[in-house]
This record gives C-alpha cells, sequence and structure tokens, in this order.
C-alpha cells in the first residue's frame, strides 16, 4: 500500500513539474520574426501589439526551450557575418540597452548598447500592457507642438484647437503606451511638457524618464495639448 502511495505521490509531482513547464512554454511566447530596429522602435512594437521586450531570464528560458531558432552557422555564414543574432532586451535605469546575443553563451552576463543601434526584436506577452493599450486614448485625441513656450501661451494654443493640457495620468498612459509616434523621439530631448493647472501651479512632466511633477515654475516647456 505504502509503495502504492509513493508511486501516485511521485505521479502527482511528475503531472505538477510538466504542467509548470507546460504553463512556463506558454507564457514564453516570443514572435521571433527576425527584423531589426533600434531600442526605441522595437519597444514601440511589442508595445502596440499589447506586448513587451523579453527580459534576460525569459530569452534565455526561450533559447533552452527552443522558442527562438538558433542560425546554422555553416549554412548562413554570410548572413551571420554582418547580422549577429543579438535580441533587444527590456529595459532598465542606464541609459544603454541590454541585448541577448544568441550565438554566445553566458550566465547572468548583462551585454549592453547604446539604444539606436539595430538589434533584433522578439517580443513577450505582456496582459497588462493589452490592458493598457485597450483603455489608452486614440492618436487623434492627442496634438504636439515641437517647441517650447510660456504656461500662459501653452494654454491659449490648446484652447484654440478646443483642446486642454493634458493631466498626469494623460500622460503616463501616453507616455508608456506610446499614443504618438513623437514619444520614441522624446529621448532626446531633456525640457518639461506642460499639463494641466494645478494649485501648486503647472503639473510638469519629464518626457525623457516619463515622471511628472507638480511645480511653480514658469519658464518656456514643451506643449501638448488634448481633447476635452
Amino acid at each position: 500500500m505504502k509503495c502504492f502511495q509513493f508511486r501516485f505521490l511521485l505521479f502527482l509531482v511528475n503531472l505538477a513539474l510538466n504542467n509548470c513547464i507546460f504553463t512556463k512554454q506558454n507564457i514564453i511566447t516570443l514572435n521571433d520574426i527576425q527584423i531589426q530596429a533600434n531600442w526605441y522602435d522595437a519597444d514601440d512594437f511589442c508595445r502596440k501589439q499589447g506586448m513587451r521586450l523579453p527580459d534576460y531570464k525569459e530569452m534565455r528560458e526561450a533559447k533552452q526551450l527552443g522558442k527562438i531558432v538558433l542560425w546554422d552557422r555553416k549554412k548562413d555564414i554570410k548572413q551571420y557575418k554582418y547580422n549577429p543574432q543579438e535580441y533587444w532586451l527590456s529595459q532598465n535605469n542606464n541609459l544603454d540597452a541590454r541585448f541577448f546575443p544568441m550565438q554566445l553563451e553566458y550566465d547572468d552576463i548583462q551585454v549592453f548598447s547604446d539604444k539606436v543601434s539595430k538589434k533584433f526584436v522578439s517580443c513577450v506577452k505582456d496582459f497588462d500592457m493589452e490592458k493598457r493599450i485597450k483603455l489608452s486614448k486614440a492618436f487623434a485625441d492627442w496634438s504636439s507642438y515641437q517647441g517650447y513656450m510660456t504656461n500662459h501661451m501653452a494654454e491659449n494654443e490648446c484652447s484654440k484647437l478646443g483642446m486642454q493640457l493634458p493631466t498626469g495620468k494623460d500622460f503616463r498612459n501616453a507616455y508608456f503606451d506610446r499614443i504618438t509616434n513623437e514619444w520614441i523621439e522624446e529621448y532626446k530631448s531633456k525640457g518639461l511638457s506642460y499639463g494641466g493647472v494645478d494649485t501648486n501651479g503647472f503639473n510638469l512632466f519629464t518626457p525623457d524618464v516619463g515622471i511628472y511633477s507638480f511645480s511653480k515654475w514658469t519658464g518656456n516647456a514643451h506643449v501638448r495639448c488634448i481633447r476635452k
């Protein structure tokens, strides 16, 4: 009887492990389409599909599970020579972006590159990202001015369009969901964008890192408008 119980226990453990692996394979759903792009376009490409760039652990697991096909160096030597199989990874706090080199074996070694270099793109499913994109405002709801002006002029410019300055929530949704193509280029600017008026002053948004704050600052800032 004890022998039967032990075998049954082993069966349950094995079943649980198989289910765990199956679940992991479903989560690590990478679209290995082998296109190249800079980090910003790669990030945008994934977000528009309700997905995101994978982290280092996910790429290692995807490689081990055969989710991404490793090129045959002998057959594809010409292609490999000019296009090494390097895939972008998700964002971190550094100015440079991380990537995963498929041809090499690494053990938690971080590899960095500037964000304008072109690497291959694979995306992983992200249910939170899918939800945010479904709830986000359409491109037509936004207007952007390439230039800087005072807060009073900013209000007037938006008013002329029948629009208003965006709230902090509007900014966060637009920035992280990449509602307009202009957000992709925003890393080139270290300035501030005006938001709606608050009791403490103007709501200022820092585009390069996606953080907004309340301030009484009255200098020039970038202007974005949103439909009322």
